[in-house]
């Protein structure tokens, strides 16, 4: 994995600086995909849908197979506010936010080739630099 160093501001949802140094950055752009539906009148068929990466990445923390607990829970409902509030698309956790949703990807069912994209966004997220705005 590289680090790229790209000057960020660390600014909370709320606007507050949380933290300085190396921090994760992940794309929470919607991507295009294209499904394969039944014929219809013998022709095969194609559907293009968007992926919506945030609520994904939502659903993903609070995956069955994590088997969480209490505390778990909502400790990943801050990061879960986090994603959803957060104004642009770029997102910058700090190192431990990051270490939940990597586990999260890499432990929870029912991911396929449709997560190939939101997969890759999370396990090759780049370090960032960030400075606290004063």
């Amino acid at each position: 994995m590289r680090s790229i160093p790209i000057k960020a501001q660390c600014l909370n949802p709320l606007g507050v600086p949380s933290s300085k140094g190396s921090m994760r950055q992940i794309d929470l752009t919607e991507y295009e995909l294209e499904i394969k539906i039944p014929p219809q009148d013998g022709k095969p068929d194609t559907e293009k849908f968007r992926y919506d990466v945030r609520g994904s990445l939502i659903e993903v923390l609070f995956a069955p197979e994590l088997q969480l607990r209490a505390r778990d829970i909502l400790d990943r409902d801050d990061l879960a506010r986090k994603i959803r509030d957060w104004k642009n698309n770029l997102l910058i956790l700090e190192e431990a936010e990051f270490e939940k949703l990597k586990h999260a990807i890499e432990n929870a069912g029912g991911l396929g080739r449709n997560e190939i994209q939101l997969i890759r966004r999370i396990l090759e997220a780049p370090k960032v630099e960030v400075e606290v705005k004063k």
